[in-house]
């Protein structure tokens, strides 16, 4: 029997479904703690652009920008890609990381 996983992303500031291509996951922090929010392109458009006036005044702190790529690595993600390794012949933990082998197989798969 053949399984087919298909991960649906949503702009989580609306809730409509979004294609892979249109999404972004923005990773931020305010007072300390750290967020990430699965935004469409019109939506992280506008989230860019109504913080841009206090990033052009703020100090950086920490290292150089990390960039992800667009929902990727989110929990359904994982699940599918779990489930698609276990049926594809892959060694795959049940918790933990998830190989970089792996996942670039079920994405060149998908």
């Amino acid at each position: 029997m053949a399984r087919t996983y298909v991960a649906v992303i949503k702009d989580d500031l609306t809730g409509e479904v979004v294609d892979q291509e249109d999404a972004e996951s923005i990773e931020f922090a305010v007072n300390g703690k750290s967020y990430t929010i699965d935004l469409g392109k019109k939506n992280a458009a506008e989230f860019h652009k109504s913080l841009d006036k206090y990033i052009a005044v703020a100090t950086k702190v920490g290292g150089g920008a990390r960039t992800r790529k667009p929902a990727r690595g989110s929990k359904e993600d994982l699940t599918a890609i779990r489930e698609w390794g276990k049926g594809n012949g892959f060694k795959v933990s049940a918790r933990g990381r998830v190989s970089s082998e792996l996942k670039d197989a079920y994405s060149k798969a998908h």
